[in-house]
């Protein structure tokens, strides 16, 4: 069995610690006009609030980088690189494509978007679960029905956990514990259980389905909500084609409009999801 764990980092962009930052470039060897540059995009920073005719008092911001700009999205992921577990020395494209008999388990595996990260561990559910001998309230969950559990020190997932959250600690970030969420997938059916994490001494919550970079994730890997969800996004957004020709737009310019709106929702992340398809 593999648990999931989808970890959201709160106010990525705005928590970065300036200080961190610099060192970890001057580590890489980052020459000294480019580590200039950086230094005086992250110096002399400030806000200012417009509403409804009102402008704010120019307040500083001593911390963080601009979430839209080019250069704070590499500022942030230079800061944010380190976190989770160590990569393989062999790339997960290499490990998953190569013949089945060569293949080595992948144990513990980390995947990173931006400021999203998920962190896999995969479990031997006959040796690592054990009787629950607690008392359970009631109703008992479904994946509980069998009264197993999975020990703290079976638990290598929770581990990772720990270490994210002592990086984000000492790095001046923190996790957002309400969009954090954790997946199990397994087709055993004799070894069922409730998985069990925690961070910041607060329970994560076990769902079936998690939405990860767009893509509608579900417990049996099955891919008919995904379907569902573009393909309801795409028919929200036929009402332009509509409108546009309504409007007298030609032919050519409404296919433009298509492929641009429409299209790249249907086409969204089709390498993971096309070879499960099923034909109805």
């Amino acid at each position: 069995a593999t648990l999931l764990a989808g970890v959201d980092i709160s106010k990525g962009f705005n928590n970065i610690y300036h200080c961190k930052l610099v060192t970890l470039l001057s580590s890489m060897n980052v020459p000294s006009w480019l580590l200039k540059i950086v230094v005086s995009y992250l110096s002399g920073r400030t806000l200012t609030l417009r509403h409804r005719g009102h402008t704010s008092d120019t307040e500083p911001m001593p911390g963080g980088t601009a979430a839209g700009a080019p250069l704070g999205l590499f500022c942030f992921l230079v800061l944010f690189n380190k976190a989770g577990p160590a990569e393989s020395k062999t790339a997960i494209g290499e490990q998953i494509t190569a013949p089945r008999r060569r293949r080595k388990p992948m144990v513990k595996k980390k995947v990173k978007w931006v400021d999203d990260m998920s962190l896999m561990a995969a479990l031997h559910l006959p040796t690592a679960l054990v009787p629950d001998t607690r008392p359970v309230p009631r109703p008992v969950p479904y994946r509980g029905r069998l009264g197993l559990r999975l020990p703290r020190e079976n638990n290598p997932l929770q581990d990772e956990l720990d270490s994210l959250e002592e990086f984000t600690r000492q790095n001046l970030m923190s996790c957002n514990q309400k969009k954090t969420k954790v997946l199990l997938f397994s087709r055993m059916k004799k070894y069922d259980f409730l998985p069990e994490l925690q961070m910041g001494g607060q329970d994560i919550e076990v769902v079936e389905e998690m939405k990860i970079v767009g893509f509608q994730l579900r417990s049996d890997l099955k891919t008919i909500s995904n379907t569902r969800y573009i393909i309801k996004k795409a028919y929200a957004r036929m009402w332009i084609l509509r409108r546009l020709k309504a409007l007298g737009a030609k032919k050519h310019r409404l296919i433009n409009v298509l492929e641009m709106r429409v299209l790249s929702v249907l086409t969204l992340g089709v390498p993971a999801w096309d070879c499960m398809l099923t034909e109805q």
